[in-house]
């Protein structure tokens, strides 16, 4: 039995994919594929059309497909230079499915590659389909050939840590250089719908006329939100609520998966740490939260 999983919802099924724990026997299909799609044969490309995506001069020799999971648990799916729509998982083996609707297919061609879902060393087929028109505007299944696969595939805790560790390199670059606006940017939403919020309680609970004396705020109250606050924040050596104190002397340690994102350690050369957690949506990596400073435990 074959179970397939749409990137567009989340389905019961989604879990017998996405439920195996890292490391375990059960076939899945996390992390980073490095296909080589060999060239097809002279035979086999006789009975395509000449003008088929099918030939060995147009379809790519090399793929690289990715698949994690995003924030709130939806499959995530890369690649390049195609894009895969569709992953199916059954029988220790997984199928990539390419269309025209996405991915870069052109029109009437349709593509599939079904490797081995366990193991570093990969081998397996692709499948290149062209259709061909049918009465009243309808279109059929042409020809289709098959042409081996071989590569590697890295795993779910390397693919995390290929895209993690260069935005949490960038937190630290930022918080090091004092720059609120890069921290901004790289935060999501509800971070910065949490720090938005505790500026207005700020602005409730202080005079207008101390917002400048005890934040460095300069312009009307009701332009003291997330951005200034973090800019004081960031600015003010000593304070305890600088999320960015001590950073010239942060050691980043290895990303932990958590069930609401990726927690990546920070050890402090003064002898306290704390965490920055990471979550992933459909545009890349993003930092959904800075944990509070805690001492270190004594060995």
């Amino acid at each position: 039995m074959r179970l397939r999983f749409r990137k567009e919802a989340v389905v019961v099924a989604l879990g017998l994919l996405l439920g195996c724990p890292f490391g375990a026997a059960a076939a899945d299909c996390w992390g980073r594929w490095q296909l080589q799609i060999a060239a097809p044969k002279p035979d086999l490309e006789a009975r395509l059309s000449p003008d088929s995506w099918c030939r060995g001069k147009s379809l790519p020799r090399t793929l690289t497909l990715e698949a994690s999971r995003s924030e709130g648990g939806r499959l995530h799916m890369a690649g390049d230079p195609l894009q895969p729509t569709d992953v199916l998982v059954g029988g220790g083996r997984c199928e990539f499915q390419f269309s025209e609707d996405t991915g870069g297919l052109p029109k009437n061609h349709e593509l599939s590659v079904e490797v081995n879902a366990t193991g570093t060393v990969v081998e397996g087929t692709a499948r290149c389909s062209e259709r061909e028109p049918k009465s009243a505007g309808e279109m059929r299944r042409g020809i289709t050939i098959g042409v081996a696969v071989t590569g590697s595939r890295s795993s779910l805790l390397e693919t995390v840590a290929a895209g993690l560790e260069p935005m949490a390199a960038a937190v630290v670059t930022a918080c090091r250089r004092q720059d609120p606006h890069a921290l901004w940017k790289m935060m999501t939403p509800r971070f910065r719908a949490e720090i938005d919020r505790r500026a207005a309680e700020i602005r409730r609970a202080v005079p207008a006329a101390d917002l400048r004396k005890l934040y460095g705020h300069r312009g009307r109250v009701g332009t003291f939100t997330g951005l200034p606050f973090l800019r004081h924040a960031v600015r003010t050596a000593g304070w305890t609520g600088n999320p960015c104190a001590e950073a010239d002397g942060w050691h980043l340690g290895p990303a932990v998966a958590k069930p609401d994102g990726w927690v990546m350690a920070v050890r402090r050369a003064d002898g306290f740490a704390f965490s920055l957690r990471f979550t992933r949506d459909d545009r890349g990596w993003h930092l959904d939260q800075i944990s509070k400073v805690m001492p270190l435990r004594s060995p």
